[in-house]
C-alpha cells in the first residue's frame, strides 16, 4: 500500500469503507500557497458525512442536495 500503509486485508477494507480514512491517505489537495498536502475533512465536512451514511444505514441509499458553500 501507499503512505506506509501495510498490504493486509484489513488495510483494503478499511480503504474502501472509510472514506475519511481513505481521504486521509489517499488523497491530495493543493492549498492555497501552492502546497500539496492529504485531504483532511472539516469539520462541517464529517458533520455531512455522518448524516449521509447515517441515512444510508437506515434506508439503503443516500439522497441528499448539497450546495457549494461561497468564499
Amino acid at each position: 500500500m501507499r503512505l506506509g500503509l501495510p498490504a493486509s486485508s484489513e488495510a483494503r477494507e478499511r480503504l474502501r469503507d472509510d472514506l475519511e480514512f481513505y481521504a486521509r491517505n489517499c488523497l491530495f489537495i493543493r492549498t492555497k500557497d501552492a502546497k500539496v498536502e492529504p485531504f483532511h475533512f472539516n469539520r462541517a465536512q464529517r458533520y455531512i458525512h455522518e448524516r449521509l451514511e447515517a441515512q444510508r444505514a437506515t434506508l439503503g441509499r443516500v439522497r441528499a442536495l448539497i450546495l457549494k458553500g461561497r468564499q
